[in-house]
């Protein structure tokens, strides 16, 4: 029998993936190879659609302000076939300057997130409003 995941559980779930556990703040900062970006978990938001995970979160740099960032990762409707196959765009969709800097970093982290969420699983699905997690039948 799948688990299914609302987009509240998927959002929390991100949200402690992008930052350290247990911390509370509305921003945190990310540092790459020198640079830095804020990332504004208090703008996090997850929208479940057939076949798509859709993350939006603002990020900032002093060179362009607060913006929001979009990630959508195709992943298998509910009546496909389990899979850990998963689409998305070639970076983050926003400011390109942040996209350019930041977006794939951005997508890493909420593949990542997903890969957690099903661990040891066949595939994961998404609905309108649901993400399914497909365990692997027991051998």
């Amino acid at each position: 029998m799948p688990e299914e995941l609302d987009e509240h559980a998927v959002q929390a779930a991100l949200a402690r993936r992008l930052a350290v556990p247990h911390d509370e703040r509305s921003g945190i900062v990310w540092v790459k190879d020198g640079d830095e970006v804020i990332v504004w978990l208090d703008s996090l938001s997850v929208r479940l659609d057939p076949g798509a995970v859709r993350v939006r979160v603002d990020l900032e740099t002093e060179q362009t302000g607060r913006a929001p960032q979009d990630v959508v990762i195709a992943v298998a409707e509910p009546s496909a076939s389990p899979s850990l196959l998963a689409v998305t765009d070639e970076t983050a969709r926003g400011d390109t300057r942040l996209a350019a800097r930041w977006g794939q970093t951005l997508q890493d982290a909420i593949w990542g997130m997903l890969l957690e969420l099903a661990d040891d699983a066949a595939g994961i699905a998404a609905t309108a409003g649901k993400l399914v997690v497909h365990k692997r039948e027991p051998a």
